[in-house]
């Protein structure tokens, strides 16, 4: 009975690794953010498209295709069960960030986002410089950049966005004992990548 109990969780909580992937985790929190009952809903709809555009491909689209080669290569382990695995791809990923941060200074109406993405290579190259020594959690480092973020924002610009906050606690908690239960990080190693990211998200969103 408790084998079949491990597995399940076991197999839940690779779903919840795979829902709540650090690629995918931006473009979840573009969606909140234009829900949101904020000045963001009040910007035109095709610039809201072209700002949505530009963050799926550059958080999602390239980061993606650039493993899917890496992973083509017999030097690149695609598990990265090391932290020094995960360097050589995070640094693409933070280069693939910083060229939507220079796109979106093309579209109107995009400073925030273009902060947000700001935050994030700012987040990714200390990910980076951690990973040199210690396997610190990305899953969580997504989890924690995205709640300090629209906490930020919330303050910033005066409204609630309660449904997201909530959505986002529950589902960092879920993610957090999914990759402990997988044994991919130690406790604090989740616990490192919520709070760093978490605390340089809130504060350049919420003083820049």
């Amino acid at each position: 009975m408790d084998t079949i109990s491990n597995k399940s969780a076991k197999i839940l909580a690779r779903i919840t690794s795979y829902v709540f992937h650090p690629l995918i985790i931006p473009s979840i929190g573009m969606v909140m953010l234009f829900r949101s009952d904020s000045y963001l809903q009040l910007i035109p709809s095709k610039f809201k498209q072209l700002i949505f555009l530009v963050f799926f491909v550059s958080t999602f689209l390239i980061p993606t295709l650039t493993l899917a080669l890496m992973a083509l290569s017999k030097r690149f382990n695609p598990a990265m069960r090391e932290g020094r695995d995960r360097i050589v791809p995070l640094l693409f990923t933070a280069s693939s960030y910083f060229m939507g941060y220079l796109l979106l200074a093309r579209i109107p109406a995009s400073g925030v986002f273009r902060l947000l993405l700001l935050a994030s290579v700012i987040i990714l190259v200390s990910l980076v410089i951690i990973s040199f020594g210690w396997k610190i959690s990305l899953h969580l480092s997504g989890a924690g950049g995205l709640l300090g973020g629209i906490i930020a924002l919330a303050f910033r610009f005066g409204f609630n966005p309660w449904i997201s906050i909530t959505i986002l606690l529950l589902a960092s908690g879920a993610l957090a004992s999914s990759r402990i239960i997988l044994e991919k990080h130690t406790p604090q190693q989740v616990y490192a990548g919520f709070g760093l990211s978490f605390m340089i998200e809130f504060l350049i969103l919420f003083l820049v």
